[in-house]
């Protein structure tokens, strides 16, 4: 799938919000690759394929149109973290 002016897929794993550690992990390695990525990109998408839901990630691109997230995720009532109420 990767073409002449895309880098190819990128691997980055799951990580945590911007002011406390939040579900499994304490250092949010998937936005310090998307940071990266931006130095030499001007946009990025990052999809998010995970049983939870990545507001980590979410969160920390909140402020900015240069970074889309997609996280497709399990949804029920209850589940962690239960933040999509719809």
């Amino acid at each position: 799938m990767a073409r002449q002016d895309c880098p190819g897929p990128v691997l980055l794993l799951r990580g945590e919000r911007r002011d406390e550690a939040s579900g499994f992990c304490y250092l949010n390695d998937a936005v310090l690759g998307i940071l990266r990525l931006r130095q030499k990109f001007d946009r990025v998408l990052y999809i998010d394929l995970d049983l939870h839901h990545g507001d980590g990630v979410e969160d920390a691109f909140s402020f900015t149109s240069k970074v889309m997230t997609v996280s497709l995720h399990k949804f029920s009532p209850g589940f962690f973290p239960g933040k999509l109420n719809l």
